[in-house]
């Protein structure tokens, strides 16, 4: 065989910048993000994972205490040892000493724009992996789903990543943990979109994707390739049970909206109770301990083993199962109100479960021959509740099959879930997460345009170019700046430039060019204008502009001192960008001098950034067209600020291939963000163009 043909140079030269458009794409860059979100997730859940077992196995001599016969003395102190230790990890390691969850990442993804702190996210995490391993009731989805978030967070700070992209990725790292944990890629990448991110955008599914995906590799690699629950097939036996289903469906709604109500009063009720926050953790501890001594042992845990064994066929009585339920939902309100950072993914699939299973056994004597067995009725229940709970039915639906691998019930699943869903949002409107959020005091029953205001910050916007005078600078000084140059406001700082006040053009205009010695700029500012903290959201700025009838706003860091300013049109420009996804006059263009000094807005690509380059003493002399910016870095040199000595400042004028620079010129480039950040690169770093 002849060997392959040499690549011409045209060919090979294509084959580069192919691979340089692929490396630019942004959608590119994002799975390739998160890939490395969803290795953190994957990892995340092997953690929490590890130290549930290890936990359980010092404190109970068991991974799995539902179904174990443990000693009376240990199926009490186990919990309450663990208890302590949660206690003192929630009250010294926990910011407001509340363990955060689902609902939390949700609001850090819808409004807080992706601001998840590690330190929370790990030290609840570790707390509710105590919890869970020593025997209190709860689920390991919600603090897994914190820990992975909190990983992919930091990540996206480190990297400085872009506000609309964290909390895609952010999502995608709580959706790979879940994935991870319960070996379901498909549900994994739904939860993510369906709960987190409220959207099944398609430019949000490829990192949701490729995280989840990568998480369950992980998870497979570091926990074993296994089903969360390892149950028989179940099919449909009759037609005639399409029309049980559905009955089914009413009664997991109905007890979907109990578990909402009991979750949440419990809550409120245990805040007003007087216990120190280190022993909060110690009652739900002993409330498992004490049900496990009385007979009660499937309480405890995560309660996996104990479904697996009612749904494989070994039922216990209907009046035990009734009393299982009750003392589940018991212990799990009360973990949940002691602050312990468990989930109520599992406890849910627990009490859906019973529910199912004791329906089915009403089928069973009412129509038997025409009904699958008990585990049919409740497994569809236990996907039923939860679905209705969460208010998630596609990642239900996709997660129950990954779970138990049953898909020959999926006409039964579908329909109950559909049903319940329909009853819980009847009576209810919101699931469980909105529920506790709202009782927080945070409202996330928004649109998607109002949502994006919350989660831009002031620091994602504001202008770092500022124009200030001291406090006490002559008003001449301040004419000058006016004068000279097109502006709105001036900013007063004081001697260690601190923020002092604003002086608006408005109000001093008819003072403008006339003698005034005995004025200083303190005589004429303003200073009733507050200023704004650069990680306030942007809808809390928003008034101020109203509020105070300007245009601009300063920005002060934690000291006082003056670091930006935020401007009307910026953040219009923002909301703009964010809700239709376009960018939008985010490039202000000036030429001429003084009185010919002219402004155009450039509308700038998707991609596409400007950047203001210093000319070194390097380029001095040369032309435009013998740098050859285009040809080797890609960009285009779109105007040049020369410096004017006589004025003292520059002056923006056209750019022409034989123009000569010089020193403490400056160059306005345009081109893709790579292009001019390798430039930057190369020869110093860019400014943002001067508005």
């Amino acid at each position: 065989m002849d060997p392959e043909p040499q690549k011409s140079l045209p060919r090979r030269l294509v084959d580069l910048q192919a691979l340089d458009a692929i490396r630019r794409n942004e959608q590119t860059r994002l799975m390739l993000l998160g890939v490395l979100v969803g290795a953190l997730g994957g990892v995340s859940a092997a953690l929490f994972d590890g130290l549930t077992v290890l936990t359980g196995r010092l404190l109970l001599g068991t991974s799995e205490p539902s179904v174990a016969d443990l000693p009376e003395l240990q199926t009490i102190g186990g919990p309450v040892i663990g208890a302590i230790v949660v206690g003192a990890i929630v009250t010294w390691l926990v910011r407001e000493q509340r363990p955060r969850g689902i609902a939390d990442v949700i609001a850090a993804v819808g409004i807080q724009g992706g601001r998840v702190s590690s330190r929370d996210g790990v030290a609840s995490a570790a707390a509710a992996a105590i919890a869970i391993g020593s025997g209190h009731s709860g689920g390991r989805e919600g603090p897994i789903v914190q820990l992975a978030s909190s990983l992919a967070s930091t990540v996206c700070r480190r990297l400085d990543i872009a506000p609309r992209r964290v909390r895609v990725l952010v999502a995608a790292g709580a959706a790979a943990g879940i994935a991870a944990s319960f070996n379901t890629p498909i549900g994994g990448a739904f939860f993510a979109m369906e709960l987190l991110l409220g959207s099944f955008a398609l430019e949000g599914f490829a990192p949701v994707v490729a995280a989840t995906v990568t998480g369950t590799v992980v998870g497979q690699a570091l926990l074993g390739e296994r089903l969360a629950l390892d149950l028989p097939p179940f099919d449909l036996v009759s037609p005639v049970e399409l029309l049980i289903y559905p009955l089914l469906g009413v009664l997991c709604g109905g007890v979907a909206i109990g578990l909402k109500e009991i979750y949440l009063r419990a809550a409120e009720a245990w805040q007003d109770m007087p216990v120190p926050p280190v022993f909060r953790p110690v009652a739900p501890g002993l409330a498992a301990g004490l049900f496990a001594v009385f007979g009660l042992p499937a309480v405890m845990g995560n309660g996996y083993a104990f479904v697996e064994r009612m749904l494989e066929g070994d039922a216990s009585p209907a009046w035990l199962l009734v009393l299982v339920l009750v003392a589940k939902v018991a212990t799990t309100a009360l973990s949940v109100a002691g602050r312990t950072g468990v989930g109520v993914f599992a406890p849910t699939l627990f009490v859906g479960a019973i529910t199912g299973t004791l329906f089915g056994m009403a089928a069973q004597a009412l129509l038997p021959g025409n009904v699958a067995p008990v585990g049919a009725y409740g497994m569809v229940g236990m996907g039923a509740v939860v679905a209705a709970l969460a208010q998630s039915p596609i990642t239900m639906a996709l997660m129950l099959f990954e779970m138990t691998g049953n898909y020959q019930i999926v006409l039964p699943v579908l329909l109950t879930i559909a049903v319940s869903g329909v009853v819980f949002r009847a009576a209810e409107g919101r699931s469980l997460y909105l529920g506790q959020l709202r009782r927080a005091g945070i409202e996330l029953d928004r649109k998607r345009e109002e949502l994006v205001m919350y989660e831009l910050r002031v620091a994602d916007v504001m202008r770092r170019e500022i124009v200030a005078l001291p406090v006490h600078a002559p008003f001449e000084r301040l004419a000058r700046k006016f004068l000279e140059r097109r502006l709105r406001d001036v900013f007063v700082v004081d001697e260690e430039g601190r923020y002092h006040g604003l002086i608006d053009i408005q109000d001093v205009k008819g003072l403008l060019g006339q003698p005034h010695e005995e004025l200083s700029v303190d005589d004429v500012e303003r200073r009733d204008v507050p200023s704004l903290l650069p990680d306030l959201a942007l809808a809390e700025a928003m008034p101020y502009f109203f509020r105070h009838d300007l245009e601009e706003l300063p920005v002060v860091d934690e000291h006082g001192k003056l670091v930006g300013v935020l401007t009307e049109r910026d953040v219009v420009a923002a909301y703009h960008r964010e809700v239709l996804r376009k960018e939008s006059l985010l490039a202000r263009i000036e030429s001429g001098m003084d009185a010919e000094r002219r402004v155009d807005f450039l509308e700038l690509p998707e991609g596409q950034r400007l950047g203001v380059m210093e000319v070194t003493a390097a380029y001095a002399g040369r032309t435009l067209r013998d740098l050859d910016l285009p040809g080797k870095f890609g960009v285009t040199v779109v105007a040049v600020d020369v410096w004017d000595p006589d004025r003292g400042r520059h002056g923006r004028i056209a750019a022409r291939a034989d123009l000569a620079l010089h020193a403490q010129d400056r160059l306005v480039v345009l081109g893709p963000e790579p292009a001019v950040q390798d430039l930057c690169r190369a020869h110093g770093e860019c400014e943002e163009p001067e508005a």
